[in-house]
């Protein structure tokens, strides 16, 4: 049943494949993000068929329970059955460890795979999770069958935060493709989906509070589309099982003109406004507890003319989120109404982040600028977090589609958002560069180049 395979003794496929290739494809098969610490041995091991054993929780039976149902797609994706009751198969283990090689890496796992079987060791239920996602990749489909590489894995992200971001607030996107996005992530280890909802064209999150705001004469852009409460509830619990954090973005008081067409204001200093405003927030809050979604983001960007605000009222958002026990995120620049609050940079790096405190990088990585080589190339070679009189905490890696799209596919049509997603998560997971090469955005290194090899 686990037959050891060697590129010296396997036999080759028809038609023959060059030796080098043989021993890529089956013994040491790429793995992204890449592993921290990666010890290949010698060999594969051919499986027919698994038996999984995993923890069970009595705190959060979904997520342990999600884990089984997770190794059992991605394994039947590539051929290889449960075995029947009774009946041996290779063998694949999931274990809690206390450990203290965990005590400082929460999303850390061990990995080890061998003829005899693969086990993956971590502190927590996402350490286990993140190891089933490489141990599916050291598994490879062949002709003859399924077989895992023999591996020997330490790894552990390099960073907290690490995220994509959609635009839905100026082109409305199905929950469907919500949970496909949310989907690929979770293959590749990236843990928060940053989700903007509002923007001038719409406000689509429903409000029971305040339905005037999701009034279909209020939006310019797809009238009347926007997520209930209980798709919203339905996507953070889809994404809460998937080891993802949703980080929902009420734009504030810039990005507001439906907003402001909804309730007949002009400025959005108006109290009447703060008050609709900090309730909105205080209904989102209430669709999720803080320990699921325990940050808040409200924009502060681009505020401009009519919808500059005071200090006070400024205030009044982020002592909101404070009482219902949220951290804030804001953008960076934008207005700077709590110095506790974390900043998520945009535009060039020559505007950084405030002084102190934590940031989140979303600078020079926004996808609707890119084409896709571009794209590739400059999040492979850009330094993740360059500021250092800030503390970086991660990226978030943004799609903007500023016009009107006829249909929702186009945001991954005209985007490079999964090619992006995947180079991305090796950035953020390894953390590799400790320069930017800049010269290398738009090229490839020249051959005999150091960063050609890596």
């Amino acid at each position: 049943l686990a037959t050891p395979l060697c590129a010296e003794t396997a036999k080759p496929s028809t038609p023959p494949e060059p030796p080098t290739l043989a021993i890529f494809r089956n013994d040491t098969p790429p793995l992204i993000p890449a592993p921290r610490e990666l010890k290949w041995h010698n060999g594969a091991t051919r499986i027919p068929a698994v038996t999984l054993a995993y923890p069970k929780s009595t705190t959060d039976n979904a997520r342990f329970a999600h884990i089984g149902k997770e190794a059992g797609t991605l394994f039947a994706n590539r051929g290889v059955k449960p075995a029947p009751a009774g009946s041996p198969g290779y063998p694949l283990r999931f274990v809690l460890s206390n450990d203290i090689w965990f005590s400082d890496k929460p999303e850390g796992y061990r990995l080890t795979s061998g003829a005899d079987g693969a086990m993956v060791e971590a502190k927590t239920d996402t350490g286990l999770f993140y190891g089933l996602q490489t141990l599916a990749q050291l598994t490879t489909r062949r002709a003859d069958g399924a077989y895992i590489a023999h591996a020997e894995i330490k790894d552990w992200p390099a960073f907290p935060i690490r995220g994509t971001m959609n635009d839905t607030g100026r082109n409305y996107m199905p929950l469907s493709m919500l949970k496909e996005m949310a989907d690929v992530l979770a293959r590749y280890k990236m843990n928060v989906y940053h989700w903007h909802f509002t923007d001038n064209h719409g406000w689509r999150l429903e409000s029971k509070k305040h339905p005037m705001v999701n009034d279909p004469a209020s939006f310019d852009r797809m009238p009347g589309k926007y997520y209930t409460q209980a798709e919203f509830k339905e996507f953070v619990e889809y994404c809460r099982v998937r080891h993802i954090t949703v980080i929902p973005e009420l734009d504030m008081p810039g990005h507001t003109a439906s907003f402001r067409r909804a309730f007949g204001v002009e400025k959005m200093d108006d109290p009447k406004v703060t008050g609709i405003l900090c309730d909105l927030i205080r209904e989102l809050a209430s669709l999720a507890p803080p320990e699921v979604m325990p940050y808040i983001h409200i924009g502060t960007d681009e505020a401009r003319g009519h919808e500059q605000v005071s200090p006070a009222t400024l205030r009044s958002y982020f002592d909101t989120i404070r009482d219902c026990k949220r951290r804030a995120i804001r953008w960076s620049p934008g207005m700077n109404g709590d110095p506790t609050a974390i900043q998520q940079t945009w535009t060039n790096r020559k505007r950084p982040p405030v002084k102190g405190g934590e940031y989140i990088d979303s600078q020079e990585n926004y996808l609707n600028h890119f084409d896709p080589f571009e794209m590739v190339s400059t999040l492979f070679f850009r330094k993740n977090c360059p500021h250092t009189h800030s503390k970086g905490i991660g990226g978030i890696l943004c799609s903007w589609p500023d016009m009107a799209m006829t249909n929702p596919r186009n945001h991954f049509a005209q985007t490079p958002h999964f090619p992006g997603v995947v180079v991305y998560s090796e950035a953020l997971w390894t953390n590799a560069r400790d320069k930017d090469w800049i010269e290398f955005y738009s090229n490839l290194p020249p051959q005999g180049h150091k960063e050609l090899e890596t």
